[in-house]
């Protein structure tokens, strides 16, 4: 497992930032909110950035309805 950040975002603005182990940034993304996420390109209203900062990558999801 990793360790990710993960920080629940609005716009540009973090709402709340968490230190998340999991396998993937995909499963890190859905602890914090709870429930499935997508893959987005998306960067306004709600989301959520994943870093893997051992990586340098960054991720983007929003809850897949």
């Amino acid at each position: 497992m990793r360790n990710y950040r993960v920080d629940e975002m609005v716009d540009d603005t973090v709402q709340k930032t968490h230190a998340i182990k999991a396998t993937t940034p995909f499963e890190a993304a859905g602890k914090v909110l709870g429930q499935n996420v997508k893959l987005t390109k998306r960067q306004k209203g709600d989301w959520i950035r994943v870093v893997d900062e051992k990586k340098a990558l960054v991720f983007s999801y929003i809850a897949k309805f």
